[in-house]
C-alpha cells in the first residue's frame, strides 16, 4: 500500500496534470520499478548461485531460492 505522505512526497513541486503525460512522473515510476526488478533479478539469481558456483541451480538438483 502507497502511503498519502509518500504520495505527497513524489507529487511535491510537480504540475498534478502532467503526472501521466510523457516523461512525467508516472514514466519516471515505470522506469525506476523496471531498473529496480532487473537489478534484483541479477543479483538474486546469477549473483547468488552462478556466480559463487555453489549450487546447478539450471539442471533442476537445487531448488531456485528467491
Amino acid at each position: 500500500m502507497i502511503k498519502k505522505d509518500m504520495l505527497d512526497d513524489l507529487l511535491a513541486g510537480r504540475d498534478r496534470k502532467a503526472v501521466f503525460s510523457k516523461d512525467g512522473l508516472f514514466d519516471e515510476l515505470k522506469k525506476a520499478l523496471a531498473e529496480d526488478a532487473e537489478r534484483r533479478a541479477g543479483t538474486t539469481i546469477f549473483g547468488s548461485e552462478a556466480a559463487d558456483g555453489s549450487g546447478n541451480w539450471r539442471n533442476g538438483y537445487r531448488r531456485r531460492q528467491f
